[in-house]
């Protein structure tokens, strides 16, 4: 295209277009502008003529007073490189609007064009008119911020919302009059869609919040702003523009309506009755959780699903279903529906008995949909039946009762209005002659002694609103005396008055027998047959009164009862405790009472007795037990008695002082007696111990002469000889408790026997410890088969941990054995058994013990003498 070409679309073009030189001062600042060339647009536009625009300056053409904007605004296009900018000119003739662009042609000549927006602009003002008119009638405010959060634009509305004139609020930041908390959510609102906005990343957005601002009076109201990014014809971001609206009336009646909803929620949750809804169609809407939990569902498997999928299961092709027609039929007819009766089956087969009741849901008249209630009645449903059955076995029951059921009339006859048929059997009579007393009152069948008794108890627990139990005889027809056991209560009416008397009276007459049977055994000692000590103690409290002075108590025990059942056995203990009885029982005569008190304990209450005839009674006693011990061939079965009384004379005498005072003098006969008459028992036991087992004195002997050798030469100290001597004579004193046929056995044992064998050494501490004489070898006697290794018996000791005693006897007692004869072996010869005693040594004896025996049997050839 030619330069005319060029010149051609300039002239023609309805844009203003000059060329310009820039004019600069001394300081090579621009200063002003001059004209060189003009489109005839240009000359149009600015109303001038091309005279008075060619090589003028633009100050001298536009002499306003917004020249200098002019020329700025200019200055800072070209700095621009040719932005446009809109400029308003104004000057007699009125104001006009222009869009203008700059570009360079070098350093000192810019292009200029105009295009005229007058008219768009005053269109655009009429409408900023018309929209601030709009704007300014709203009940919500606009607002205009800048990028920094500064208010630069907000509607009268703000008045009537915040309290505050526009002037008030227009020096205001958004923190002003917002809380703390909403402040910094709206900045980081704010910065979020300026981001966005600037970056372009989600073109210009919309984003509606909540923030809470504070009115000018105080009060928090809650604000719903609509906010934008604002941008200029050029598209560059300048403000941020919104709208904000009161929610706050709004946003309280929506928490009452949540709060409304969560307390509906919580009741309907809360209620025990299943309830859930459907619409119009069958599906269902809602449900709480007492019906998810009775019908074994969750939400997932009912809302939203039709109800022909609830209330059934299929087992083996048959489908087990609740009617849902009834439902169906409140939904299409709008009636209400009530059900007391029926069955909701769950999907895994199981079911449930339930009250359903269905209402509509109307709205406008129409129908919406049900709701529908139902109650889980299996429970009430399980009561029926059991109260069914009870009612049952009641009517059964009253036939069969061992008694008499009865309803009467409270009155002093008894008046029987229902008796069961038991009535026959308990009295004699038929019910028919009880009812309403045709021929006799069951006051008259009641023992004459018990009718005024039993009177005043009834008054009593009708009168104190309680429960009536009593014993007492009746006279059957037949002239019987029975003992019955009633048990009855009054009936009241609502206004406290007795109607009726009801119960049940049964025969109690074997059970007072056998009472009695129970009451003597429960007074009497089980061995003896004589009365216990529970018998005694009552005793004492009856007997405790002057009548009775003077009074006497007498107590008795057997001395050595302990050592004859550890050592023979308890059988033998009872026998001498029967036998002790009887000889007692001859000195008790009529009023006296003998009792046993104790395992080995005798007690006298001996009333209208003075010392002197107790005196003469216990040495009777004693003459009578040593003529009964003079006929014994058997000293096993000896009595060995000590006595002691004492005797209460005044009624200021405590008898349980008495009672202390017979047993102190008791105790000291006891101890005067008690050497020797332990002795005899261990003798006794001695005697038995050789007689039922190979053990003969002799070989006691010898143990005893051969301990002594051997504890000399080990320099044992004259007390530890004489406890070797003992031990010797009655190592094997717990034989007695084993059964002889054992000890004598020819043959081998059996491991069955070698077990009662292995209980001697226990036993033997056993009678040791009840001998104050023997204790202090009982040790001795319970350690004389340990081993040296430990494998002995009872209690697997082993080296030094057995006794020294024990360990020397344990060698001399096994040497004594193999060289004498027993029933199970032949002896062998003296050497023999100490190559024997050699062999074991370290093993089965202790090893110094051993060689020391074997030394003094080898110094002492005599020993070795058969």
């Amino acid at each position: 295209m030619n330069t005319n070409t060029y010149k051609i679309v300039v002239d023609k073009s309805p844009r203003g277009y000059a060329c310009i030189e820039l004019v600069f001062n001394g300081q090579g600042e621009a200063i002003d502008y001059i004209i060189i060339d003009i489109n005839p647009s240009f000359a149009r536009l600015t109303k001038k003529e091309k005279s008075a625009l060619i090589n003028h300056s633009l100050s001298e053409v536009f002499l306003t007073n917004n020249s200098s904007h002019w020329m700025g605004k200019i200055i800072e296009l070209m700095k621009q490189g040719g932005t446009t900018e809109e400029i308003k000119i104004s000057d007699a003739a009125g104001s006009q609007y222009f869009g203008v662009v700059v570009s360079p042609v070098d350093e000192t000549h810019y292009i200029v064009l105009l295009s005229d927006l007058t008219d768009t602009m005053q269109k655009v003002k009429e409408s900023e008119n018309k929209y601030k008119l709009i704007v300014d009638c709203m009940s919500d405010f606009v607002w205009v911020l800048s990028l920094d959060h500064q208010i630069q634009f907000i509607s009268p509305s703000i008045e009537r919302i915040l309290g505050y004139t526009v002037e008030e609020i227009s020096h205001f930041n958004l923190s002003d009059f917002t809380t703390p908390e909403s402040n910094e959510v709206g900045l980081n609102i704010l910065e979020e869609i300026k981001t966005q906005a600037l970056l372009g990343t989600n073109g210009n957005i919309v984003r509606t919040f909540e923030l809470e601002h504070i009115r000018k009076d105080g009060e928090t109201v809650i604000l719903e702003h609509t906010v934008q990014f604002s941008f200029d014809y050029m598209g560059m971001a300048v403000a941020f523009i919104g709208i904000a609206r009161n929610i706050t009336d709004k946003k309280r009646a929506l928490n009452m309506l949540t709060l409304r909803e969560e307390l509906l929620s919580s009741i309907l949750d809360t209620t025990t009755e299943g309830i859930f809804g459907v619409d119009e169609k069958g599906y269902c809407t809602f449900t709480n959780a007492s019906c998810l939990t009775q019908l074994g569902l969750t939400e997932a498997d009912m809302l939203g699903k039709h109800i022909s999928n609830f209330f059934s299961f299929s087992e083996e092709g048959v489908e087990y279903k609740f009617d849902e027609s009834v439902i169906e039929k409140v939904l299409k007819y709008g009636r209400s529906y009530r059900n007391t009766e029926t069955v909701f089956f769950r999907s895994d087969g199981s079911s449930i008995i339930v009250e359903i009741f269905v209402n509509p849901i109307l709205h406008d008249d129409a129908i919406a949909g049900a709701v529908i209630t139902f109650y889980d009645i299996s429970d009430r449903k399980k009561v029926e039946q059991e109260l069914y059955e009870s009612n049952r076995s009641k009517s059964v029951l009253l036939a069969n009762l061992p008694g008499m059921a009865y309803r009467c009339i409270f009155d002093q006859n008894w008046t029987m209005t229902f008796v069961s048929e038991g009535c026959f059997d308990l009295t004699g009579y038929r019910q028919e002659s009880l009812l309403y007393n045709r021929d006799i009152s069951f006051n008259m069948i009641i023992s004459p002694s018990y009718r005024s008794y039993l009177w005043k108890k009834w008054q009593e627990v009708v009168r104190n609103f309680t429960i009536f139990r009593e014993e007492f005889t009746i006279i059957t027809a037949s002239g019987e005396e029975k003992w019955v056991l009633e048990q009855g209560q009054p009936v009241y009416d609502s206004n406290g008055e007795v109607t009726a008397l009801e119960g049940l009276i049964i025969d109690i007459t074997e059970q007072k027998k056998r009472q009695a049977e129970i009451e003597y055994l429960s007074y009497r000692d089980g061995l003896t047959g004589i009365h216990n000590r529970m018998y005694f103690e009552q005793c004492k409290k009856t007997y405790d009164e002057d009548a009775y002075l003077p009074l006497t108590i007498m107590l008795v025990d057997i001395n050595g009862l302990k050592i004859v059942n550890d050592a023979i056995g308890h059988s033998a203990g009872d026998a001498l405790i029967v036998r002790t009885t009887n000889l007692l029982k001859r000195f008790c005569r009529k009023g006296d009472v003998l009792a046993r008190i104790g395992g080995d304990e005798f007690a006298f209450i001996l009333p209208l007795t003075a010392e002197t005839e107790a005196y003469e009674m216990l040495k009777a006693i004693e003459r009578e037990c040593a003529q009964d011990n003079n006929q014994i061939h058997n000293d096993l079965e000896y009595i060995n008695i000590s006595l002691g009384y004492a005797t209460k004379y005044r009624s200021d005498q405590d008898l349980l002082e008495i009672e202390r005072v017979a047993e102190d003098y008791m105790y000291r006969r006891k101890l005067l007696e008690r050497a020797s008459s332990q002795s005899s028992i261990l003798s006794l036991i001695s005697s038995t111990m050789f007689e039922k087992s190979q053990e003969t004195e002799a070989h006691a002997e010898r143990l005893k002469k051969l301990s002594r050798l051997l504890g000399e030469k080990m320099e044992l100290s004259e007390n530890e000889l004489n406890s070797l001597e003992l031990l010797a004579a009655l190592h094997d004193i717990g034989k007695v408790t084993i059964d002889e046929k054992i000890l004598n056995k020819p043959g081998k044992l059996t491991p069955e026997e070698w077990v009662e064998i292995k209980k001697h050494p226990n036993a033997g501490y056993r009678i040791a410890m009840a001998s104050p004489k023997l204790m202090p070898i009982a040790d001795l006697i319970l350690c004389h088969h340990e081993r040296w290794d430990g494998t002995g018996y009872p209690q697997g000791l082993k080296g030094e941990e057995i006794p020294l005693l024990s360990r020397m006897i344990s060698v001399i007692d096994a040497y004594d054995v193999m060289t004498e004869y027993r029933s199970y072996r032949q002896p062998i010869s003296k050497m023999a058994a100490l190559e024997e005693i050699q062999r074991c040594s370290g093993t089965q004896f202790d090893p110094e013990i051993a060689q020391t025996f074997i030394e003094l049997m080898v110094e002492n050839p005599e020993l070795l003498k058969d």
